[in-house]
């Protein structure tokens, strides 16, 4: 019988639908009316039996009751097979699902394989690369610096050379002028006895000549004078011999100077070099003031400060060279012979170290305040040698200078 409300064809014999459980209407058969049996046709024995046909309708009734049963049952697991179904088809299609993905995961990962070993094939061919560049900048740095090595040697000899020439035309020119210059008394060459231990290492090279105990020195050689006032001044500070040291400085002091260059530029590259000197780059400043000391040779300070730049780059002998011609246009440049003090302590020159330390005192325009210098300088100095030549100095100018010491 089917539902009214759903459409379900529900089993014989249920009230109620299966699927929706809606009340089932019976539409009842029409009944055919048997035909009346006549009378005389009937006997009291067929009253009592049941004719064959009306024993069909029964066992038809069984058998409808029995279809009727296994329908419902049929009918009853119905919704759990269609609910298994689903289930089963809701799995595999999870489960392709699930593999789909799982397929699209690896070709993913398969790309990310590839593309991280391309880019680090890529990241390893840039290293090379990086590392033959540097290779190529540190061999082309390498060849730089030996050829400004060469050149800076190569300019070095030059200044040397030039250098001795200026000193020999000086020295020619001074000759010149005194034998044209009307005839003057001369004072006698200064003499005093060689002490033990003393040698005229700045000036030994320029027509200084030693004769047994004794030694001559003449007056006409800027270089020379500068030498003279340093030896006096070893001995004892030079507190015996300081009519002489005098003397000698008046002497440079008259005589002529290098004529004036070009005074603003020349203190424009010199001003450079100071800054290269606080940033350590000595090669650059000795440079700036070789250009400096070029165009202008008369400015004492750039000769000073080449001198203090060849120190610090270690060129001691260069430095020498610059301090001496300083000190021989301006004798009483404290700066100067601090600076030549320095390059003696260095060479191992202990004496003529001390000596020249002796002159800083001698010409500085506040002793009080050199004093002091020279004891902070010497409480931060790691050289023994210039901590050694600084005390001997500082003992020395406190036993010659009463006021050396402050108030």
């Amino acid at each position: 019988m089917k539902c009214n409300d759903c459409g379900f064809d529900n089993s014989r014999g249920n009230t109620n639908c299966t699927f929706c459980g809606t009340p089932l209407t019976v539409d009842e058969p029409a009944t055919q009316e048997s035909s009346s049996i006549p009378n005389e046709n009937i006997s009291a024995k067929s009253k009592n039996q049941v004719l064959p046909e009306s024993r069909e309708p029964v066992a038809l009734s069984r058998n409808e009751d029995s279809i009727t049963k296994a329908e419902q049952n049929t009918y009853q697991w119905k919704p759990f097979v269609w609910i298994a179904v689903l289930i089963a088809v809701v799995g595999i299609g999870l489960y392709g699902y699930q593999y789909f993905q799982r397929v699209l995961t690896e070709q993913e990962n398969e790309k990310i394989r590839e593309q991280t070993a391309r880019l680090e094939a890529e990241k390893a061919a840039e290293q090379a690369r990086q590392a033959a560049i540097a290779r190529e900048e540190a061999a082309v740095k390498t060849l730089t610096e030996l050829q400004n090595q060469v050149y800076i040697e190569q300019n070095a000899r030059k200044e040397a050379e030039e250098k001795a020439q200026e000193l020999a035309q000086l020295a020619e020119d001074m000759e010149n002028a005194e034998a044209e210059a009307e005839p003057e008394p001369e004072p006698e060459p200064v003499e005093h006895e060689a002490r033990p231990g003393i040698r005229p290492a700045i000036y030994s090279g320029y027509a200084a000549s030693i004769e047994t105990n004794k030694l001559t020195v003449p007056s006409n050689s800027p270089v020379v004078l500068v030498g003279k006032m340093l030896e006096l001044a070893a001995y004892n500070g030079g507190r015996d011999y300081e009519r002489e040291i005098q003397q000698h400085k008046a002497t440079l002091e008259q005589m002529p100077k290098p004529e004036r260059g070009d005074r603003k530029t020349a203190r424009l590259l010199n001003d450079q070099a100071l800054e290269l000197l606080k940033a350590s780059q000595y090669d650059a400043a000795v440079q700036s003031l070789l250009n400096a000391a070029r165009l202008d040779r008369s400015d004492v300070e750039i000769i000073n400060n080449l001198g203090f730049a060849f120190l610090k780059q270690g060129n001691l002998d260069q430095a020498q060279n610059y301090l001496v011609t300083c000190l021989a246009m301006a004798p009483d440049r404290s700066a100067a012979w601090s600076n030549l003090a320095d390059v003696l302590a260095l060479k191992g020159n202990m004496q003529q170290s001390v000596a020249a330390y002796a002159n800083v005192y001698r010409f500085s325009k506040n002793r009080v305040k050199t004093h002091q210098f020279l004891k902070d300088t010497n409480s931060k100095e790691s050289n023994a040698n210039l901590i050694q030549a600084r005390q001997s100095a500082m003992n020395i100018a406190e036993k010659m200078y009463t006021d050396v010491v402050g108030p």
